[in-house]
Protein backbone atom coordinates (compact mmCIF):
# COMPACT_ATOMS: atom_id res chain seq x y z
CA UNK A 1 0.00 0.00 0.00
CA UNK A 2 1.50 3.70 -1.15
CA UNK A 3 0.92 6.50 1.19
CA UNK A 4 -0.79 9.68 -1.48
CA UNK A 5 -0.80 13.46 -0.89
CA UNK A 6 -2.04 14.12 2.39
CA UNK A 7 -0.79 10.62 3.94
CA UNK A 8 -3.58 8.98 3.19
CA UNK A 9 -3.27 4.97 1.90
CA UNK A 10 -3.99 4.60 -1.93
CA UNK A 11 -4.92 1.84 -3.67
CA UNK A 12 -1.72 0.30 -6.00
CA UNK A 13 -3.29 0.79 -9.01
CA UNK A 14 -4.54 3.99 -8.08
CA UNK A 15 -2.00 6.55 -8.86
CA UNK A 16 -4.57 9.84 -9.29
CA UNK A 17 -3.97 11.52 -6.38
CA UNK A 18 -0.47 11.69 -6.51
CA UNK A 19 -0.44 12.87 -10.50
CA UNK A 20 2.01 9.25 -11.08
CA UNK A 21 0.01 6.84 -13.00
CA UNK A 22 1.65 3.30 -13.20
CA UNK A 23 2.54 2.17 -17.46
CA UNK A 24 1.86 -1.54 -17.16
CA UNK A 25 4.76 -3.49 -18.42
CA UNK A 26 4.12 -6.27 -21.44
CA UNK A 27 7.14 -8.52 -21.47
CA UNK A 28 6.02 -10.34 -24.79
CA UNK A 29 5.81 -6.87 -26.89
CA UNK A 30 9.13 -6.55 -28.91
CA UNK A 31 11.81 -4.08 -28.30
CA UNK A 32 10.86 -0.34 -29.50
CA UNK A 33 15.05 -0.21 -30.37
CA UNK A 34 17.80 -2.65 -31.40
CA UNK A 35 19.20 -4.17 -34.63
CA UNK A 36 15.69 -5.92 -35.11
CA UNK A 37 13.24 -2.64 -34.50
CA UNK A 38 12.79 -1.95 -38.09
CA UNK A 39 14.09 1.72 -37.86
CA UNK A 40 15.74 3.19 -40.97
CA UNK A 41 19.80 2.59 -40.70
CA UNK A 42 22.34 4.29 -43.62
CA UNK A 43 23.74 2.25 -45.48
CA UNK A 44 27.36 1.18 -45.16
CA UNK A 45 27.70 3.21 -48.55
CA UNK A 46 26.54 5.85 -47.89
CA UNK A 47 28.02 6.32 -44.72
CA UNK A 48 31.51 6.14 -46.36
CA UNK A 49 30.75 8.14 -49.59
CA UNK A 50 30.03 10.87 -46.74
CA UNK A 51 32.65 10.82 -45.00
CA UNK A 52 35.03 10.65 -48.12
CA UNK A 53 33.14 13.99 -49.29
CA UNK A 54 33.78 15.09 -45.97
CA UNK A 55 37.83 14.37 -46.20
CA UNK A 56 37.31 16.13 -49.75
CA UNK A 57 35.80 19.06 -48.35
CA UNK A 58 38.55 19.46 -45.26
CA UNK A 59 41.08 19.53 -47.83
CA UNK A 60 43.11 16.18 -46.91
CA UNK A 61 41.87 14.13 -49.54
CA UNK A 62 40.42 17.01 -51.94
CA UNK A 63 40.32 15.10 -55.39
CA UNK A 64 40.61 11.37 -54.10
CA UNK A 65 38.21 11.85 -51.62
CA UNK A 66 35.86 13.79 -53.64
CA UNK A 67 36.12 11.35 -56.29
CA UNK A 68 35.15 8.17 -54.64
CA UNK A 69 32.69 9.99 -52.40
CA UNK A 70 31.03 11.23 -55.61
CA UNK A 71 31.10 7.59 -57.05
CA UNK A 72 30.11 5.33 -53.42
CA UNK A 73 27.00 8.31 -52.95
CA UNK A 74 25.33 7.45 -56.65
CA UNK A 75 25.95 3.78 -56.48
CA UNK A 76 23.89 3.83 -52.68
CA UNK A 77 21.91 6.43 -54.25
CA UNK A 78 21.21 3.70 -56.78
CA UNK A 79 21.10 0.75 -54.60
CA UNK A 80 18.54 2.68 -52.29
CA UNK A 81 15.85 2.59 -55.05
CA UNK A 82 16.44 -0.15 -57.10
CA UNK A 83 17.23 -2.66 -54.22
CA UNK A 84 14.69 -0.91 -51.84
CA UNK A 85 17.76 -0.53 -49.38
CA UNK A 86 15.69 0.77 -46.08
CA UNK A 87 17.55 4.53 -44.92
CA UNK A 88 20.72 6.24 -46.16
CA UNK A 89 19.14 8.08 -48.98
CA UNK A 90 19.46 11.54 -47.97
CA UNK A 91 23.04 10.46 -46.66
CA UNK A 92 24.05 9.33 -49.73
CA UNK A 93 22.41 12.21 -51.65
CA UNK A 94 24.18 14.94 -50.18
CA UNK A 95 27.36 13.00 -50.38
CA UNK A 96 26.87 13.36 -53.74
CA UNK A 97 25.93 17.05 -54.02
CA UNK A 98 29.34 17.81 -51.64
CA UNK A 99 31.70 15.97 -53.84
CA UNK A 100 30.12 17.97 -57.25
CA UNK A 101 30.72 21.07 -55.21
CA UNK A 102 34.19 20.51 -53.70
CA UNK A 103 35.30 19.20 -57.43
CA UNK A 104 33.98 22.24 -58.88
CA UNK A 105 35.71 24.21 -56.91
CA UNK A 106 38.89 22.31 -56.99
CA UNK A 107 38.52 22.51 -61.20
CA UNK A 108 38.23 26.56 -60.75
CA UNK A 109 40.52 27.11 -58.19
CA UNK A 110 43.47 24.80 -60.40
CA UNK A 111 42.61 26.57 -63.92
CA UNK A 112 42.35 30.34 -61.83
CA UNK A 113 46.08 28.86 -60.60
CA UNK A 114 47.30 27.79 -64.12
CA UNK A 115 46.03 30.99 -65.96
CA UNK A 116 47.94 32.91 -63.32
CA UNK A 117 51.18 31.00 -63.69
CA UNK A 118 50.30 31.07 -67.74
CA UNK A 119 49.97 34.93 -67.77
CA UNK A 120 51.48 36.47 -64.51
CA UNK A 121 50.88 39.84 -63.68
CA UNK A 122 52.36 41.53 -66.59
Amino acid sequence: MRIGECGQPQAPGDGSASGIAEQPTDLASPPTTGPDSGAQRPSALGIWAFVLAILGVVGLLPIVGSVLGLVLGRVAVRQSVQRRVVGGRGLALSAVIVSVVTLTIVVVVTAGYALFIAYGTR
